[in-house]
């Protein structure tokens, strides 16, 4: 922005013959630059036009000598993108009593948003800083910051994105639903942005899912019958972007699962094929669990049913992907993701979260996971293998007590509510195997028995299950340790060059 002869030009506004003018006279005339300095009107090899200082003058305006010239020409490729998407924009906007100066301002029917650019470094409390001054006008204000201040911007918590690399064309690197960050172009950004197309929530369905199934007999009538459950899903958002989620944490003993509502797109699709007939899910009291859950029952008759105690040991389930044509809830954690949200023919996402208790199903999305564990607040300290997780875990797995790979690291500064209701594990003073200070019981078990089977570190066994249960609580104590103790007792030593136990 400049003043020739006391009429405002933007640079990013002016045409080819318009700007040609201003060259033509800008020296027989007064051009000043918004700090009152002599200015010059220069368009760059790319072909951005813009307004810098005349050589040789000096400035007392700190936002005009330390911008950079890449800083200029975002200013005026953001100040162009506003444009084009109907808004009022203004280049160097400042209040009154210049409390903040705007980058670039765009307004619309009395909404006003303050599009920064910061290019330089800058910590967390400054974002902070400068986002409340603009609030306390009743701005909006949202960030393009270079990668050097990902970190703090993500820290302050002020909207952003960031710039993917340091020349033109200024990409920057933009989320899709499911999507990790991608590049695209600024212009596209901004037109989003003001378009209120960049959001918070993805609105998305199932298409298809992945089931799991397997075969055994009844222990009442010795028949056959088919227990199948869902092992991950296929989803696609409104806005045509697909993920697959991979299901990661199946209930134990559960009053509700998810199993019911597609059940009838299971029967067409696996009542093709020639197995026996699927286990219907009905209601089952467990002394054992002592608690009455939804179970998978016989085919055949009404006494026989398979625990689901038993289905975490089993490892001989096929797999089949199926088409979902029943509605399934979806948990929030997978909704919950800023997005641009681009319209192809069936709308945006909409924001409105959806109500209802009813089980909804959760997985694993590579791309999420990334964000979850950049988002995460608990005190770290050690990383392994590329995964955070916490110091009393990376001593666990350097000493052979969990292994890489098998289970979620957590850190041990936010205990579960599982972990809560868990009572004190009974420990053994001392161990002749290991030679460790006091530990359960179940723990040494397990170590002594994956020994005995010869399983390499990083390698699953079936006794696995198990102790993760017993951990996390599932499966009481003194029980679980009772059938460590049956199956070391039965486990065949496994020659040298085998891995593995054998069930």
């Amino acid at each position: 922005m400049a003043f020739l002869d006391g009429e405002r030009i933007e640079s990013y506004l002016a045409t080819d013959e318009r700007w040609d003018l201003v060259k033509s006279v800008y020296k027989n005339r007064s051009l000043l630059m918004r700090c009152g300095v002599p200015g010059i009107p220069r368009t760059s090899r790319r072909g951005l036009k813009h307004f810098a200082h005349k050589a040789g003058v000096e400035c007392g305006l700190v936002e005009c000598w330390s911008e950079s010239p890449q800083h200029r020409m975002i200013k005026t490729l953001i100040a162009q993108a506003a444009t084009d998407a109907g808004w009022q924009v203004s280049v160097e906007c400042s209040a009154e009593g210049r409390a903040w100066t705007a980058d670039v301002m765009a307004e619309l029917d009395g909404r006003r948003m303050a599009l920064e650019v910061q290019w330089s470094r800058q910590d967390a409390g400054e974002f902070r800083r400068r986002q409340e001054r603009y609030a306390a006008d009743g701005v909006e204000c949202f960030w393009y910051v270079h990668r050097r201040n990902r970190d703090e911007a993500r820290r302050s918590g002020v909207p952003h994105i960031v710039f993917e690399g340091d020349d033109a064309s200024f990409e920057v690197l933009a989320e899709k639903a499911f999507q990790e960050a991608a590049a695209t172009s600024l212009h596209a950004h901004v037109t989003a942005l003001l378009l209120g197309l960049y959001l918070d929530r993805v609105q998305a369905r199932i298409t298809s899912v992945t089931v799991q199934y397997l075969t055994d007999n009844c222990w009442a009538c010795k028949r056959p019958s088919t227990i199948w459950k869902i092992s991950a899903a296929f989803l696609r958002s409104r806005c045509q972007e697909t993920a697959k989620a991979t299901r990661t944490d199946f209930p134990v003993w559960p009053t509700e699962r998810l199993e019911t509502l597609i059940a009838g797109d299971v029967a067409a699709s696996l009542g093709k094929r020639s197995i026996p007939p699927l286990a219907p899910l009905r209601m089952h009291h467990s002394k054992k669990a002592a608690t009455t859950y939804l179970a998978y029952g016989c085919a055949h008759c009404s006494a026989g049913f398979f625990g689901d105690a038993f289905l975490e040991m089993e490892t001989r389930w096929k797999s089949v992907t199926i088409p979902a044509t029943a509605r399934i809830p979806l948990a929030d954690d997978i909704l919950t993701q800023v997005h641009l949200c681009a319209d192809k023919g069936f709308g945006p996402c909409s924001q409105d979260p959806s109500e209802g208790q009813q089980s909804t199903f959760d997985g694993y999305i590579p791309s999420q996971h990334q964000r979850r564990q950049l988002l995460r607040t608990d005190s770290v300290d050690v990383a392994l293998v590329g995964t955070e997780i916490s110091a009393r875990d990376a001593v666990a797995i350097m000493t052979g007590h969990r292994y890489p790979g098998h289970g979620e690291p957590t850190s041990s500064s936010v205990p579960s509510a599982r972990k809560k209701e868990k009572p004190q594990p009974a420990e053994i003073a001392s161990c002749d195997w290991c030679s460790r200070e006091p530990h359960p019981q179940y723990e040494c078990l397990w170590r002594q028995l994956r020994a005995k089977a010869n399983v390499s570190p990083g390698s699953v066994h079936y006794s696995d299950g198990l102790y993760d249960r017993i951990s996390k609580g599932a499966t009481p104590e003194d029980e679980g340790t009772a059938m460590m103790t049956r199956f070391l007792e039965r486990c065949v030593p496994i020659p040298r060059g085998r891995t593995g136990g054998s069930r």
